[in-house]
């Protein structure tokens, strides 16, 4: 739900209210809605003489207190506001002034203080319900918190001021709740450095929302998904959940991926999609009289791909891309019989679809070239082992897409709560089409089915006799499916960074060019080992080194498409050659052979035999001086 916060003026001796209104996507009334005042709230004056004056209630004292936008440099909000000479209710919210319409921060603050305001016993008031509307009558002034109790969540903050702007209003509107996440990262221990990463699986989860099916008697609802050609699909791996029930395929939902055995009918459904989940009808159960899903149910799909050859490394990412699509009215469509699940003919009423949903992965490489620096011609050493070991982390970003309303825009909302890009009509319209079916048109016409589109008469298609002729589809008026049929939204994306850790021991063994790669990398700490010397041969002190990766400004993303930066530092034993323009690493390590020691007979013999002989002769002289002393006795 979107947060919103207002700034208005009062007296304090006065009451407001704060009415809490629908939108076409939100009802409200059905809801059980509790608003808890956590700061109060006087003012005086008015016009730009207007003063306001914020106090916290001794009861969120502590809240305010070590809240962390407050509580800042290790200190205490209390000990902030002291040094800056202002009071504890003046410093916190001012700062609160300065976040403006920051929703992220408003939305984590309600978060926080709901949670606070209920632990410390703030007594809660109850909405009434007045026709499509929940209104909180008789408030005071101050800075509300207001939480659905279903979801324990709240759903706005707000400022009463109930002298300039005594009754607020709030409209609420449904967010899109889906997302696609990285949720584990296969475990690399052991895997074979020559084998690209191959075996590496990667745990994707797609989490959406059942929409509103009121009034629908069958409902198409898809999952779509793109992966890269770095990954691969592992169908057998999809599990599918509404809440906490698992589902069926083949009777719940339908699984329709890229092999060689799809009828021309689904390949043309896939298009550039890797699958479509697609449910079986989602209003009711088998007997058709109670509902089989709920509106808001979540559902929720993992899977596994594998790594593969082809995975991108470098500065260019790897890409999924997940969307949920359905036909907005599906009554007039009618049910797609040649492909389960997917409508048939989407022309008379518009397609609707949710926000994109990517994940961009990075990836590095690591090259390593073994040659034989003894030889004149430095030649590549075939079969030496390396080991490398390290802790890492993927590099992801998360983005998604979102619409904002636009005069410019070339998107409109429908009632569905789903965006198109097929502009609402009001009147009737026809267009060719190929398929032995429809209308033609024929003046002389006066059947009870005849249709006048514009100045023409149409009659049924008879494929007896029309085979000849051109055929038309009527396409049917569909402003009544739109939220509105001139307000129009653009499409912008926005990130977040993510990271997955796991720890890295892979081995291989060069080749016959002296190279030996290790893929897939992240960002990260790593030791390359020479495990596996060469007979001969000297091996090589450890070399250890960082990796590091600079993800593109989230500003910037268009998933897909935008450039990571590599980086290494900490080089320790060795050297790196780094390729900016592609992202990727090199070490070349030069194997030198070992001095040969003497073998026997050579000269190490003939010192020991100097050595002897030396011995041998002092013996002599010491004999001989012995004799003299004797005589001269």
């Amino acid at each position: 739900m979107i947060m919103t916060m207002g700034s208005v003026a009062f007296a304090a001796d006065e009451t407001g209210s704060i009415t809490i209104k629908p939108s076409d996507t939100v009802a409200v009334n059905d809801k059980n809605l509790k608003a808890y005042k956590i700061l109060d709230a006087t003012y005086s004056g008015t016009g730009d003489s207007q003063a306001v004056a914020y106090t916290i209630p001794q009861a969120m004292v502590s809240f305010f207190n070590s809240y962390a936008e407050f509580a800042t440099g290790g200190k205490t909000a209390t000990e902030n506001a002291a040094a800056a000479g202002v009071t504890l209710d003046y410093y916190v919210t001012n700062i609160m002034k300065d976040w403006g319409d920051d929703s992220a921060k408003i939305k984590d603050f309600a978060v926080a203080a709901l949670a606070a305001a209920k632990a410390a016993g703030i007594t809660a008031t109850d909405g009434t319900v007045s026709g499509n509307n929940i209104v909180f009558s008789d408030r005071t002034p101050g800075y509300y918190v207001i939480e659905d109790t279903a979801t324990e969540e709240p759903i706005s903050a707000v400022m009463l001021d109930t002298v300039t702007n005594a009754n607020v209003e709030i409209t609420l509107k449904a967010s899109d709740e889906s997302k696609k996440e990285i949720v584990t990262v296969g475990d690399l221990a052991n895997s074979k450095a020559n084998e690209l990463g191959i075996g590496r699986d990667v745990e994707y989860k797609i989490t959406q929302k059942i929409p509103d099916t009121t009034g629908y008697d069958y409902f198409y609802y898809m999952i779509n998904d793109t992966l890269s050609t770095g990954l691969t699909f592992k169908p057998e791996s999809v599990v599918v959940k509404v809440g906490d029930k698992t589902l069926a395929a083949g009777s719940d939902y339908y699984l329709y991926y890229k092999n060689a055995s799809n009828s021309a009918e689904v390949t043309a459904a896939l298009g550039s999609k890797t699958f479509i989940i697609a449910f079986e009808n989602v209003v009711a159960d088998v007997a058709g009289d109670t509902p089989k899903y709920n509106t808001g149910d979540t559902v929720t799909v993992t899977y596994l791909a594998t790594v593969n050859s082809d995975a991108i490394v470098g500065v260019n990412p790897n890409t999924n891309d997940a969307n949920v699509t359905y036909s907005n009215n599906p009554n007039k469509d009618q049910r797609g019989d040649s492909v389960p699940g997917i409508p048939a003919n989407t022309t008379n009423h518009p397609v609707g679809e949710g926000p994109h949903k990517f994940t961009d992965t990075y990836s590095t490489k690591l090259t390593v070239y073994k040659e034989d620096a003894t030889t004149a011609t430095k030649t590549a050493l075939e079969g030496v082992e390396f080991t490398l070991t390290g802790s890492a982390k993927d590099v992801v970003i998360n983005a998604e897409e979102v619409y904002t309303v636009d005069p410019n825009g070339t998107y409109y909302l429908l009632k569905s709560g789903l965006y198109t890009e097929t502009a609402p009509s009001t009147a009737p319209s026809v267009t060719a089409t190929t398929a032995a079916s429809g209308w033609v048109a024929d003046s002389t016409y006066t059947g009870t089915d005849a249709r006048v589109v514009g100045s023409q008469v149409y009659r049924p298609y008879k494929p007896a006799t029309d085979s000849g002729k051109d055929h038309y589809i009527i396409v049917e008026p569909n402003a009544a499916d739109y939220v509105s049929t001139t307000t129009k939204y653009s499409k912008t994306t926005v990130s977040a960074d993510a990271a997955a850790d796991y720890t890295i021991s892979r081995s291989g063994l060069t080749g016959s060019d002296g190279t030996l790669v290790f893929s897939q990398l992240g960002a990260g700490s790593y030791t390359l080992s020479e495990t596996g010397v060469l007979p001969g041969f000297n091996g090589i002190a450890d070399i250890t080194f960082d990796i590091t990766c600079t993800l593109p400004d989230a500003t910037s993303v268009i998933a897909g498409t935008e450039k990571a930066t590599w980086a290494f530092a900490n080089v320790q034993n060795g050297t790196i050659e780094f390729d900016e323009t592609n992202g990727t690493f090199k070490i070349t390590i030069e194997n030198k052979s070992g001095t040969e020691l003497p073998s026997t007979g050579g000269i190490g013999t003939t010192i020991f035999y100097i050595l002897g002989s030396l011995l041998v002769l002092g013996a002599g002289i010491i004999l001989v001086t012995k004799r003299r002393m004797s005589v001269e006795k």
